[in-house]
């Protein structure tokens, strides 16, 4: 346990050529890494981190790698070229996960972050610890573009069982989102429960057991609501039926509907 704030090395040794492996876990929300020659970023599973200032973010892959990015609310891309240079103007929120469609010996694993220019040499996870000068106001990339009206999980995340009708069956699915504001996010669903109320929803740890669909799937906001800019979000099977689940919409607009981003 550190006895205070401040910027630490965690140091631990292997053998030589890597013979231990090491997880490890911070229990809070609020780190970031120290990127002022370059980060070295092993991939497990999609992660997200943040950047901010002004300059360009460099990321190096090995050959024969390959990997999707997101910058901010755009849309996932492919890459296998080894150096990828992206330009930051203010706040850059990063996702990086596995392409929808692999290449044959082609794989995911090492990720090298530089960072050039006047950015903060530090890769955050959660911007409420984020060093903003006093006075200072966090802008998205693009910076003449309007705030989204919402974000869209990328269906990807809800793992390999389809089925039929275009669902994902549902074990646990989890992760998180950075709205990159601190507006009230409401949250629909859409799923089936095969009339059982099989799935619990729960927003930055707090739970709802969602109703009954009936006899196909349907769209639910849930009760549930809660401010950003993180939002940490897990869709779980509470019985030993399968429900299923379509699609999941995060927005600001309390009067969003569905049919309006369809």
């Amino acid at each position: 346990t550190s006895p205070a704030s401040g910027t630490y090395a965690l140091v631990m040794a292997g053998g030589i050529g890597g013979q231990a492996w090491y997880d490890v876990t911070i229990h809070r929300n609020h780190a970031a890494l120290d990127c002022r020659r370059s980060a070295y970023l092993f991939f497990v599973h999609p992660f997200q981190f943040q950047v901010l200032g002004t300059g360009s973010m460099v990321i190096k892959t090995g050959h024969n790698q390959q990997y999707a990015m997101r910058i901010n609310d755009g849309s996932f891309s492919d890459f296998k070229e080894t150096v990828h240079k992206v330009k930051v103007n203010g706040l850059a929120n990063v996702d990086i996960a596995k392409p929808r469609h692999q290449e044959a010996g082609l794989y995911t694993q090492d990720f090298h972050v530089i960072l050039d220019g006047n950015l903060q040499k530090l890769i955050y996870n959660n911007l409420n610890r984020a060093l903003v000068e006093a006075n200072a106001e966090v802008s998205h990339n693009d910076i003449n573009e309007p705030a989204p009206k919402y974000i869209r999980l990328d269906k990807k995340s809800f793992g390999p069982a389809k089925t039929r009708d275009g669902g994902f069956w549902v074990n646990n699915i989890s992760g998180s989102i950075n709205t990159g504001n601190d507006k009230e996010t409401f949250v629909w669903v859409k799923y089936y429960d095969n009339g059982r109320r099989t799935m619990e929803a729960e927003i930055n740890g707090v739970k709802e057991k969602l109703p009954h669909t009936g006899k196909s799937a349907k769209w639910q906001r849930l009760e549930l609501s809660s401010k950003g800019p993180v939002i940490k979000y897990a869709f779980t099977k509470v019985n030993k039926y399968n429900p299923a689940i379509y699609d999941v919409i995060f927005t600001s607009k309390s009067n969003l509907k569905p049919e309006d981003v369809e």
